[in-house]
């Protein structure tokens, strides 16, 4: 697939839901190199992060709701696969989806798609067609690259083979300071968030089995950030809950810090069938939603972690 062929048709660019940076920046870059005739919708939820990095680029990003399929000749999906993250796209045929996911669920149907599971970032993918292709970018698509490399690396904590060969590229391209990529990719939570990450601790429970520390905990919401703040700090293996979408959905988040021996993916696939979730992600990061109602949502909130309890357990002890 050549970028080039699509630079004269009129392309609706979408990303999944509870969007990231990875996701809205891929669609951005994309937006940069095919032209004007392209539009960016969402779905759902954003992460706060991700519309601050819309707010610094300035870009405009329609409401899935306001959009005519009919008036697009072109549909891409970016930053995943299967229609549990793409719920607006179900019974819909995408023309290119790109991404750099593990699926755990059974993917959408596309006409065509780039799929490398190696790669750290869907930026990361995009930057490699764009080199493949000798198309020249910008400060601003270099910055965005950069940004999904390094939110979605966790600041360079897991890389792909490329990643750092291709960040010292994008590097001398920037025209912002790289510490302010870092503000823009690893942003500090909102103050309310920093306030409900400490009312959480009071459901902090934890477990340590061969020198490491797992813990489970249930959140008002962000569960991606409060486990990377937990895994980056004080626990090797962490598990976050939160209610949604009017407590009929149980969102958990899986983090690991390096060594840990425990692929969140992993424990994540054998809960799936269990509690009918969907989602996915990488080894050291990853989420699913699990259907709820507003009667059985704590209480299945303490099945899940229980288990993920468990199951991170059993791991260690396989592997260490």
């Amino acid at each position: 697939m050549k970028f080039e062929e699509l630079k004269n048709k009129k392309i609706l660019i979408t990303f999944h839901i509870n969007s990231d940076i990875d996701a809205v920046a891929s669609a951005c870059i994309l937006q940069n190199i095919l032209g004007n005739n392209i539009t960016l919708s969402n779905y759902g939820r954003m992460d706060h992060d991700a519309k601050k990095l819309i707010e610094f680029y300035n870009k405009k990003i329609e409401k899935w709701e306001n959009i005519n399929l009919l008036e697009f000749e072109y549909l891409i999906a970016v930053d995943g696969q299967n229609y549990g993250m793409f719920p607006h796209l179900k019974n819909k045929k995408v023309d290119l989806l790109i991404d750099h996911h593990n699926s755990s669920t059974e993917k959408m149907q596309t006409k065509n798609d780039i799929i490398d599971p190696n790669a750290i970032s869907t930026t990361e993918i995009i930057y490699s067609l764009i080199k493949k292709q000798n198309i020249n970018i910008n400060s601003e698509t270099a910055e965005l690259i950069l940004c999904g490399i390094i939110s979605d690396s966790l600041r360079y904590k897991e890389v792909s083979k490329n990643s750092f060969l291709y960040s010292e590229e994008l590097i001398k391209l920037i025209k912002n300071k790289y510490e302010k990529l870092i503000e823009l990719s690893v942003p500090r939570l909102p103050k309310e968030e920093c306030i409900g990450f400490i009312n959480s601790a009071k459901t902090f429970k934890y477990a340590i089995e061969k020198e490491m520390i797992i813990i489970t905990a249930k959140c008002p919401s962000y569960t991606g950030d409060i486990a990377t703040v937990l895994s980056e700090t004080v626990a090797d293996v962490v598990f976050t809950t939160a209610p949604k979408e009017h407590n009929t959905l149980i969102k958990i988040s899986g983090r690991t810090w390096v060594g840990s021996g425990v692929e969140i993916t992993t424990i994540l696939k054998k809960l799936e069938k269990k509690y009918n979730g969907t989602g996915g992600g990488h080894p050291y990061a990853a989420g699913m939603d699990f259907p709820a109602t507003p009667e059985t949502i704590n209480k299945l909130q303490n099945k899940i972690l229980h288990n993920c309890m468990q199951l991170s357990i059993k791991e260690i002890k396989k592997n260490k």
